[in-house]
């Protein structure tokens, strides 16, 4: 199964470590940009719920951007372009499913399809 923006997320918040995990989240409330995110909605977060906090405000596409923000102020670099790197992989994803997964998908269907039609 694909990866989601989900499951990356949570991957690169869970190789963070316990004191860069605590920065990020410290840093995270720092912003200045809408929408914010409140300190004690992030005290004692694990990666799974950070990231799901995420989500939920950003969007995931927006979590992508506010985490690889973050995680570059912080320093922790190779993250950043973990996440860059998926999302130009991905670019958006669809029902757990990337679009870039779903292209090669059909593009297989509509060669079978093309493939019986001139059998026939």
């Amino acid at each position: 199964m694909p990866k989601t923006v989900g499951d990356t997320l949570i991957g690169v918040l869970n190789d963070l470590g316990m004191t860069k995990l605590k920065w990020f989240r410290h840093k995270l409330c720092e912003r200045k940009q809408e929408p914010t995110i409140r300190r004690g909605n992030v005290e004692n977060v694990d990666p799974i719920d950070l990231a799901d906090l995420l989500t939920r405000t950003f969007t995931e596409n927006g979590a992508l951007d506010v985490a690889i923000e973050v995680l570059r102020a912080i320093d922790c670099h190779d993250g950043a372009k973990e996440l860059t790197d998926f999302k130009k992989g991905t670019s958006k994803v669809v029902g757990g499913t990337s679009i870039g997964h779903l292209n090669i998908y059909l593009k297989n269907a509509m060669g079978r399809m093309l493939a019986k039609c001139s059998h026939e």
